[in-house]
């Protein structure tokens, strides 16, 4: 269990034997259901910018209806050179090109 916040092996050590006693406390006290209810609805989460079936990747990537995986792939290059990732664009290009390769099986 690595851990190199803090600056010596002391202090690292210090800190796994707390979160050790920490987690060992859960258990005691009873809280692990709780704790596993609390996070169990992560995985019913939609992948960001919704499942590759539901994506309208050629219309994402602007091609047209006959557009191949080839296509895809360079609208794909094309467009993620005109969009920086902090503005949110890119996650739905991944998700359009995701969902072309699913379709392809590729």
């Amino acid at each position: 269990m690595p851990c190199d916040r803090y600056l010596t092996p002391e202090d690292n050590l210090q800190a796994i034997a707390k979160t050790i006693e920490a987690m060992r406390g859960i258990e005691r006290w009873g809280a692990k259901n709780m704790i596993l209810r609390a996070f169990s609805g992560f995985k019913s989460l939609p992948p960001p910018g919704g499942s590759p079936e539901q994506i309208d990747w050629r219309n994402t990537l602007l091609l047209s209806p006959g557009a191949t995986i080839e296509d895809a792939k360079e609208a794909y290059r094309r467009l993620a050179k005109d969009r920086h990732p902090d503005q949110g664009d890119m996650t739905r290009l991944n998700a359009a090109l995701d969902a072309a390769k699913t379709e392809f099986g590729k």
